[in-house]
């Protein structure tokens, strides 16, 4: 016979589970009429006019308890969730908030059973008050009622293991006391962990039994505090000693009990162990304290930008000075809020460098400061953070160094004077040898006073610093004194046969010792170079400038290419690096005495090389020819004619 059963069910609409429950209900055997209600507000706008034997609440999400409360409240039936995420203890949970029955997608197929045995026990419940009631439905009444209470204890023995389990591999230190004997009741075992002690040794016990008497009164004022105010939750940071004497910081969280009465009964404490976060943070200080102090007395202006919202992070006193930006109007503020940056080189390249993560060093830059030229180098390091990028800006103003060079190539291209610029040359002269000078004095006064001392690896790396720095003076010398006696007129030029062959061999050897192999040679030699006629001596002065020059400018490892043609008319001497090159406009001036390319940077010179090499080749009725690119090298082609000797008897 079948059962009449109207069923309403809360959900999102969900076709087809709908479908799929009521065809088990019609299987079952009963009649069923059903209503879909999108939740318990609709329900109360319909309710007088349907009325619901089992409301059906379908879920797809596991926040169960707090949502089905208010669905006990309004309806006047039995209640079922249905869900894809249940877990025992959810179902627990529902089962205490007064759900019938809980389901989980996958036993669906039970509904229209358990519905059955539920409409019959609800009915049997309601009934059960009756006094006329036969003794077969008494019992059968009152194992429903037994079987109901065992159900429910063993859930709350689940819900008891569940949450020892939680508790007792919970990082944090988890205690309970009596606040009327202050005495632990309940330690978690993290404590061997943080404050060294065993649950055992606590549990009935007082602080005063286990710490030190110090800490010890510190914390029971703490917990009668926290009693007498009657307040529901404390939070103190504290200092603790553990049971072996080490001092930690803990962040401890006291949580107020009371009893039905509404007396202080109990209280949690939650203790988290902040001792490393605090050395953490301490070794961090320290190091932002070091960085600060750098950063501030940096004698050159810094300036840090985030890439990501492009504003100031920072800038130091010099930054200040230079610039004129004020600091504390600067950070968080975006780029171009100041002048100083607006529409520049500078600007360019500071955006350049944000937006495409870009480090670089020294490029020379030139700004406008109030209407004053300056010249400065900016370096720019990309610092990693989590969710940003830092571009460290570094400037050097280099204005009178640029301007000193710019005075100085001036005055000696309108020098005319041999007299005046010989003076030049021995103030010049005086000023680069008294640096080398001192390294020798230095080195040498060391070796003799403490040459037992030393290790020998150290004393052969002064001894080679010195050899090093008396070459660099040697070579120096040369240059200048070759250099005025052809100016002057007292250099001989003298033609005669030489085996070039040869010579370029000794050059070349003593090219890449002097380098101290840090670059090769390639050499070739075409034609018979072993009777050429030329002044041997020029020769070799200007060769090895090409070749000391290619090797200064061009990378470690990089090989330099070096030939000789010779023919019956012409010698043609070719080097070539792979260096920092020349810029276009500047190279007809390399020939000029003390003349530097703009783009050598750091690297050591004075200009000399290519004045020596140039005056050589004049003398042999020769010419220079230079190919260069910045960036991709250079090279230096020198055509010797092989009768200029007999021309010039």
């Amino acid at each position: 016979m079948e059962k009449n059963i109207n069923v309403g069910f809360f959900c999102e609409i969900n076709t087809q589970l709908i479908g799929k429950l009521t065809k088990n209900l019609k299987d079952w055997g009963f009649l069923v009429e059903y209503f879909i209600f999108k939740d318990i507000f609709e329900y109360n706008s319909r309710k007088h006019q349907h009325s619901i034997d089992v409301a059906v609440i379908l879920l797809e999400y596991a926040s169960y308890a707090d949502e089905v409360a208010e669905y006990r409240q309004n309806i006047n039936a039995p209640i079922v969730v249905i869900s894809d995420e249940i877990t025992e203890f959810d179902a627990s949970l529902l089962i205490k908030k007064g759900i019938s029955l809980v389901f989980h997608y996958s036993h669906i197929d039970h509904f229209a059973r358990e519905i059955d045995k539920l409409l019959k026990y609800e009915h049997s419940k309601n009934i059960l008050l009756s006094d006329q009631l036969n003794e077969d439905e008494k019992t059968s009444a009152l194992e429903r009622e037994i079987t109901a209470i065992l159900k429910e204890e063993g859930m709350l023995r689940e819900h008891h293991i569940f949450m020892q389990t939680i508790l007792e591999n919970i990082p944090s230190l988890i205690y309970v006391k009596d606040t009327a004997t202050m005495k632990y009741l309940y330690v978690n075992k993290s404590a061997i962990d943080i404050i060294e002690f065993s649950p055992d040794e606590m549990i009935g016990k007082t602080v005063f039994e286990l710490f030190h008497p110090k800490y010890a009164e510190y914390y029971h004022s703490k917990d009668i505090e926290l009693v007498r105010s009657n307040i529901s939750t404390q939070t103190v940071e504290e200092m603790c000693l553990t049971k072996n004497n080490k001092l930690k910081v803990l962040l401890t969280k006291k949580i107020l009990i009371k009893n039905s009465k509404g007396e202080p009964r109990y209280f949690l404490g939650i203790s988290e162990d902040l001792t490393q976060l605090y050395r953490s943070q301490e070794e961090l200080l320290k190091s932002e304290t070091r960085f600060s102090k750098i950063f501030h007395s940096s004698p050159v202006p810094i300036f840090i930008i985030s890439n990501k919202k492009k504003i100031f992070v920072d800038t130091n006193i010099k930054c200040t000075e230079f610039f004129g930006v004020n600091r504390d109007r600067a950070i968080g503020q975006p780029l171009d809020v100041f002048s100083e940056f607006k529409n520049s080189e500078l600007m360019a390249n500071i955006y350049d460098a944000i937006e495409n993560n870009k480090s670089f060093v020294n490029k020379q830059i030139t700004i406008n400061l109030e209407g004053v030229e300056r010249h400065i180098l900016l370096s720019c390091e990309q610092l990693q953070l989590p969710d940003d990028i830092w571009s460290v800006f570094i400037t050097l103003d280099v204005t009178d160094r640029i301007n000193a060079e710019r005075e100085m190539q001036a005055a000696l291209a309108k020098q005319q004077d041999l007299n005046k610029l010989r003076t030049q040359f021995i103030s010049m002269v005086s000023h680069e040898f008294r640096t080398p000078l001192t390294t020798i004095m230095l080195s040498a006064d060391m070796l003799g006073k403490y040459y037992d001392k030393i290790h020998p690896e150290e004393r052969q790396k002064q001894i080679e610093r010195i050899k090093e720095t008396i070459q660099k003076m040697t070579n120096l010398m040369e240059n200048l004194l070759v250099l005025g006696r052809i100016d002057s007129g007292n250099f001989q030029f003298n033609p005669k046969e030489c085996n070039l062959e040869q010579l370029c061999s000794n050059l070349i050897k003593n090219a890449e010792f002097n380098s101290g192999f840090s670059h090769k040679i390639n050499f070739n030699i075409n034609g018979n170079c072993k009777n050429a006629i030329v002044d041997d001596q020029l020769v070799s002065f200007a060769l090895n400038n090409l070749l000391s020059n290619a090797i200064k400018y061009s990378p470690n490892s990089k090989v330099i290419d070096f030939t000789v043609n010779c023919n019956e008319q012409m010698i043609e001497f070719i080097v070539t690096d792979y260096g920092i090159g020349i810029p276009e406009e500047e190279q007809h001036l390399l020939t000029q005495s003390f003349y530097r390319a703009s783009n050598v940077g750091q690297i050591s010179g004075y200009g000399l090389g290519m004045s020596i090499v140039s005056r050589a080749v004049e003398a042999h009725c020769g010419q220079i020819e230079i190919n260069s690119k910045p960036g991709s090298g250079s090279t230096f082609i020198v055509k010797l004619p092989q009768n200029c000797g007999n021309k010039s008897n």
